[in-house]
C-alpha cells in the first residue's frame, strides 16, 4: 500500500523504511493524510510533484535526536586535531562540516570546543547541513531547553548562553561561526563546493541500507581534505571500516581517517593528544576503560563502548569486540550465540549483541537485546542511551523518555 512512498524516501534521501519501522511510517502517514485532507491513494499521486507534501513528510519522519556534547570523547579529540591541522595550514581558516546538523546542538558544540581552546571566530567556519528545513529554522534561532543540555559539562549554559523565558539563547559570537543551510548527502548538487578538515556525520547512516551507506561514505570522502578526519556515530563504525577507512586510537571518539588520502599520519601536537600513527590505526588494541575524569594518554579506540564487566572467562566476549572493531560485524554477531551457550547470559553480552544488531540495521533485535541488558542491569547507562535513541528514531517518544529518566532520576 505504501510502496511508492517508501521508494521515494529511498531514492531521494536514502532512507530504508526498515530503520524506523512500518508502524512509525503508518503513524506519520496518518498525520500527513489528515493535514492535507486526502486519502492514501490521492496522497501518493500528489507526493512526487508536491514540494509542500514532500517537505512535510521529511520533517515528520526524520527524527531530530541530539544534545550538546553528545559522545564527549569526540569533542576532546576535535580540540587536539584542530590544533594540529591549524598549525599545519599556517593560519588558514579551519573548515568543519556537520551533516546532519539537526537542531544545532552538535555544530554549536564544535564551535564552543574550538573557542574553549582559544580559537577566535575568524579562525574557523562550520557548515551545518540538514534535509529537514524545520530543524534548520530552529537551529538558526539558537534557543534551547534544558533537555538539550543533559550530560553537559558544569557551567556550560552560564558561560555560553543567556537565559530567557525558560530558554537558553546561544551567544551571538558563537552563532555567527555556524552557517546553517539545506543539504542532502545523496544529492551532490546540494552540497557546498569545498572540502573540510573535520567532518561530523553521526547517526545518519543508520537510516540507510548497506548499498546506500557505502554510497554515502564515498560522498563523504569527496568532502574531506587530504589531512581530514571524520567522526561517526557508534552504530555506524562498521560501514566506515567496510569502506576501508581506519579508526583512530582514541576510544569512544568514533573517529576515522582515510588512508588513501593520508597514508602517514603524524601525532597531534598536544601534550594531551593521542598518538595517531599509521601503525596504530591499522592494529588497534583493546584496553580497559579509564575511570571517569582520569587524565593522561587515552586508551585505544573501541568501536563498541565499554559494557559492564562479568566475572567469567570473557575470551569469547573479547573476540566479539575485536571482530567488531575490525568491521567483521556478521562474524561478531555469530559469536554471540556461542557466548550465550558457553558463558551464560550477562549484561555485557546482551549489550554487545544489541549494539551489533543496531549496527547491522536489525532494529527489532537491537531493541530486544538492549531490553535484556536492562533486565539484568536496570541502570546500564550505555544500554539506556542506545535504547532511548532507537525508540526516538521510531517516534516512540514516551517510551524513550522513560528510559532517559533512569539516567537522570532527579529530573
Amino acid at each position: 500500500m505504501t510502496a511508492l512512498i517508501e521508494q521515494l524516501l529511498q531514492q531521494r534521501i536514502g532512507m530504508d523504511i526498515r530503520s524506523v519501522g512500518q508502524q512509525s511510517l503508518q503513524r506519520v502517514l496518518s498525520g500527513e493524510l489528515q493535514k492535507f485532507a486526502c486519502n492514501l491513494s490521492s496522497y501518493q499521486q500528489q507526493l512526487p510533484q508536491s514540494d509542500a507534501m514532500w517537505t512535510s513528510l521529511v520533517e515528520a519522519i526524520v527524527v531530530p535526536e541530539t544534545w550538546f556534547f553528545r559522545y564527549p570523547e569526540s569533542f576532546r579529540l576535535v580540540a587536539e586535531l584542530a590544533s594540529h591541522l591549524l598549525n599545519k595550514q599556517d593560519g588558514t581558516k579551519l573548515s568543519l562540516l556537520c551533516l546532519p546538523c539537526s537542531t544545532g546542538e552538535e555544530p554549536y558544540s564544535l564551535a564552543i570546543t574550538l573557542m574553549q581552546q582559544g580559537y577566535q571566530p575568524h579562525q574557523f567556519q562550520i557548515d551545518a547541513l540538514d534535509i529537514n528545513t524545520k530543524v534548520l529554522a530552529q537551529a538558526k534561532q539558537g534557543s534551547f531547553r534544558d533537555y538539550s543540555f543533559r550530560g553537559c559539562p558544569a557551567g556550560l549554559k552560564e558561560r555560553y548562553f543567556t537565559a530567557r523565558d525558560g530558554l537558553y539563547q546561544i551567544h551571538p559570537e558563537i552563532r555567527k561561526t555556524v552557517n546553517f543551510r539545506y543539504g542532502n548527502l545523496l544529492d551532490p548538487a546540494s552540497l557546498p563546493p569545498k572540502k573540510y578538515h573535520l567532518v561530523f556525520c553521526r547517526n545518519l547512516l543508520i537510516y540507510f541500507d548497506q548499498d546506500t551507506q557505502q554510497a554515502a561514505v564515498r560522498q563523504l570522502r569527496q568532502l574531506m581534505l587530504s589531512t581530514a578526519y571524520l567522526f561517526s556515530g557508534p552504530a555506524e563504525t562498521g560501514a566506515f571500516v567496510k569502506a576501508g577507512m581506519v579508526s583512530l586510537t582514541q576510544r569512544d571518539s568514533f573517529a576515522f581517517a582515510d588512508p588513501q588520502k593520508q597514508p602517514q599520519l603524524e601525532p597531534a601536537k598536544s601534550t594531551k593528544a593521542t598518538t595517531v600513527s599509521a601503525a596504530a590505526l591499522k592494529t588497534p588494541k583493546m584496553s580497559p576503560a579509564k575511570p571517569a575524569g582520569q587524565t593522561g594518554r587515552p586508551s585505544s579506540t573501541r568501536v563498541l563502548p565499554q559494557a559492564a564487566p562479568v566475572k567469567k572467562n570473557t575470551s569469547l566476549l573479547d573476540d566479539i569486540e575485536r571482530q567488531a572493531n575490525q568491521g567483521q560485524l556478521t562474524q561478531a554477531l555469530a559469536l554471540c550465540q556461542q557466548a550465550l551457550i558457553e558463558l551464560g547470559p550477562s549484561a555485557q553480552l546482551f549489550y554487545l549483541w544489541g549494539l551489533l544488531s543496531d549496527s547491522l540495521n536489525q532494529k527489532g533485535n537491537a531493541e530486544i537485546y538492549y531490553r535484556k541488558t536492562l533486565y539484568i542491569e536496570p541502570l546500564h547507562a550505555q544500554a539506556l542511551k542506545q535504547l532511548a535513541a532507537l525508540l526516538r528514531a521510531q517516534n516512540d517518544y514516551a517510551a524513550a523518555e522513560r528510559f532517559e529518566q533512569r539516567l537522570n532520576p532527579r529530573k
